[in-house]
């Protein structure tokens, strides 16, 4: 299953978290439905309200912020996925959105910032799993999903895209 269509199940359980809240009900029923007709209609278009996806003005200086912070781009789908969601903070994975995010998500440059010998060895942090921790070895333009006590790499990855979707699964399906 692709990170989209995992993205866009977490989209509908949110949604149907919202219908239990409290303020939600209280809200008259027109602005209720107008909310979920906003909602829905970002949805058709890939970015999830619900999960706080950014704006492509937001993504390009976010893109730049990495640049003059950490000294490199990040990857063009770590962008893309934050024009969906800024960051996630599930069960059993975290994967950071930018640092303008909630203080529920961490700051991919924030985290970065925490971890400078990594850095110096050209290795970005994107997340965690249950499993181990996400990077991205620049020099190779390698994912990898390393073990968070040894460091030994447990799988590896051609894009962000195809680690974030092992990511999700493993949240999904254990």
């Amino acid at each position: 299953m692709s990170y989209a269509n995992i993205l866009a199940m977490l989209h509908e359980k949110e949604k149907n978290r919202l219908h239990d809240c409290e303020v939600f009900r209280e809200m008259e029923e027109e602005d209720r439905s107008a909310f979920f007709e906003r909602v829905e209609r970002d949805a058709a278009e890939g970015r999830y309200t619900l999960l706080g996806g950014m704006a492509l003005m937001e993504v390009e200086e976010f893109r730049e912020h990495v640049n003059e912070t950490l000294g490199f781009d990040p990857p063009a789908d770590f962008l893309e996925f934050l024009r969906v969601a800024d960051g996630l903070v599930l069960d059993r994975v975290t994967i950071f959105g930018s640092d303008l995010a909630s203080s529920f998500s961490p700051g991919f440059i924030d985290q970065n910032r925490r971890n400078p010998d990594l850095l110096r060895q050209g290795v970005a942090c994107f997340g965690v799993a249950s499993t181990g921790v996400l990077l991205w070895a620049r020099s190779s333009e390698e994912f990898r999903l390393v073990h968070r006590s040894d460091g030994a790499v447990q799988k590896r990855f051609g894009t962000f895209s195809e680690m974030l979707d092992y990511a999700l699964d493993l949240e999904m399906n254990g």
